[in-house]
């Protein structure tokens, strides 16, 4: 049934009757949080019970710009400060897929609402897959008295040409108050693994890598000139503990690191280098 951190995975939240109705989509790389509270094994000793019915789909895609001279990109944007869950996380566009919708259906609606580019069906390839649970730990569920929030999120890719993107890109508000095309050169530093984040942290001190922002748009909506973000500030497990509330959602930060590994950038080394691939990482089936 696959590998992950806690040994052989077993996913209790139903994922045949999650998918019930949608087109197949085969085996994938599968993950969840670390700290999971619905999860089984030795990290989430004492995880907080949840049924099937209640795991909602969800879908997120990585739009990989290519057409530029500095090679490929993929697009991030950042929750509005003003969102109730994970502000200012720097995330993939993606949501909640509608009763009745297929899977590729509402990708390609919520990149069209949240950035405003259009995505054909047929461009979306599917890449790995992320159990998502809100609140974030045990402990938060207790005290709420319930998991509020069960999703399986299904991660896409799609290839977009840049020089249609940029004059196409537009934010919405009440989603993303930023934007940026993050060269996939710098997809390394997002590794989740530990030993991995100290070398690339180390590197990054180094060279304080400077990253330009597509769009940022102010309090009053209006668009502001392009800032920058440094590398080692969006390349960190979101929540930062600085308590400015940088870095990357975990689950976008699997997802590209996958999306190094796979096929989508053959050709551009990425994968290669000893660092965090597919493979061993769970697959998702549903056992009993």
């Amino acid at each position: 049934a696959g590998e992950g951190r806690g040994g052989p995975f077993v996913l209790t939240c139903g994922t045949s009757d999650v998918l019930a109705g949608h087109q197949a989509i085969g085996p994938l790389p599968f993950e969840n949080a670390l700290a999971c509270p619905v999860a089984p094994g030795p990290f989430c000793e004492g995880s907080v019970a949840c049924t099937p019915d209640f795991v909602r789909l969800a879908v997120v895609v990585l739009l990989v710009a290519t057409g530029t001279s500095r090679g490929s990109s993929v697009l991030l944007t950042r929750r509005n400060p003003e969102m109730r869950t994970f502000p200012r996380a720097w995330v993939c566009p993606g949501g909640s897929v509608d009763p009745g919708e297929e899977l590729v259906e509402a990708a390609a609606r919520e990149v069209r609402e949240e950035v405003g580019l259009e995505v054909e069906a047929s461009e979306l390839q599917p890449l790995c897959l992320w159990e998502s649970v809100y609140p974030t730990t045990r402990e938060a569920c207790l005290s709420t008295g319930r998991v509020r929030g069960h999703h399986l999120v299904l991660f896409y890719t799609a290839r977009v040409d840049i020089a249609i993107t940029e004059r196409s890109l537009k934010l919405q508000a009440e989603e993303a108050d930023a934007a940026m095309w993050l060269p996939t050169q710098h997809l390394w530093a997002f590794s989740l693994q530990e030993a991995t984040r100290r070398t690339a942290g180390t590197l990054l001190e180094g060279g304080n890598v400077d990253l330009e922002l597509a769009q940022v748009r102010g309090k009053d909506g209006v668009e502001d000139e392009a800032r920058s973000i440094r590398l080692s500030e969006l390349a960190q497990l979101y929540p930062s503990t600085d308590g400015m509330l940088n870095g990357c959602g975990e689950a976008h930060m699997f997802a590209l690191r996958e999306l190094a590994a796979s096929d989508t950038l053959e050709g551009s080394g990425f994968g290669d280098d000893g660092g965090e691939t597919s493979s061993g990482r769970r697959i998702a089936r549903r056992t009993k």
